[in-house]
């Protein structure tokens, strides 16, 4: 669904954003609306035609080679689909209650300035309307799972913690382990925890204070298995490939063990 946006004023006068040829400029400013609040999108050139240059006669996979050259986005790969993750994103867009793609790494949090202190992503909480859930009102189911004691939480943190592939800031992690308590059982965490598909390479695998903030224990189980190994697509013409198969391949000459 598409998002409104705001346009900061020094945009306009940006080195890059000059650089840019018009088009690009104005297909920048369209990705931005098809955005998750995190600053992902779905790198599909037929979709972003069509939902940002309808009526025009334009290559939106050229524009794109462009906007990616001038460093206004970043490709990345996950579950077998491709995604760009657009620099800088929330230094200057930060809605109120902010929506997740739940697909960043550390690394790309920081490319698209995600500050720790701003407030947690989440999975469109309450909509658009700005609204509460009836679970939400006087309490609700929020306060039921409150009445979890603090002995069972620390119990929880502590299986969580030693289960966990990747160690790195407790204290943090242990304060996201309380508030993810707030919404569900310590046990059902941690019995989707020691279920979860984690990626073979340590540097995708988040950090917990990340895993927990974005809700991944309640991902599908199939979504998080291995992704499966990849031709080779780096010897193809470019010619001979869909727009997918385009940006698997750049992605590929750029990190030659993801098709091995």
């Amino acid at each position: 669904m598409s998002r409104i946006r705001s346009i900061h004023p020094g945009l306009f006068t940006d080195e890059a954003f000059m650089q840019a040829s018009p088009n690009a400029r104005l297909l920048l400013i369209g990705i931005w609306t098809e955005c998750w609040d995190d600053g992902v999108f779905e790198l599909k050139p037929l979709t972003l035609k069509a939902k940002i240059f309808p009526a025009d006669n334009i290559d939106v996979s050229d524009l794109l080679t462009e906007l990616e050259f001038l460093k206004f986005f970043q490709v990345f790969q996950s579950g077998g689909k491709i995604y760009g993750a657009v620099r800088n994103f929330r230094k200057f867009q930060r809605p109120k209650k902010p929506n997740s793609s739940g697909l960043l790494t550390d690394e790309l949090r920081t490319y698209v300035a995600i500050n720790e202190d701003i407030s947690e992503l989440v999975e469109n909480q309450f909509g658009t309307s700005g609204e509460k859930s009836p679970q939400m009102e006087d309490g609700g189911c929020i306060g039921k799972r409150n009445s979890i004691s603090n002995t069972e939480t620390d119990k929880g943190f502590a299986d969580f913690w030693s289960a966990y592939p990747r160690k790195v800031a407790q204290g943090a992690a242990e304060r996201a382990f309380a508030d993810a308590s707030k919404i569900e059982k310590p046990e059902e965490i941690i019995y989707r925890l020691l279920n979860y598909k984690f990626n073979d390479d340590p540097k995708f695998i988040p950090s917990p204070v990340n895993w927990l903030r974005d809700r991944r224990w309640q991902d599908d189980p199939k979504a998080t298995a291995p992704a499966k190994k990849e031709r080779d697509l780096t010897s193809i013409p470019d010619s001979q490939l869909s727009n997918t198969d385009y940006w698997r391949k750049r992605m590929q000459l750029r990190n030659p063990q993801s098709s091995i």
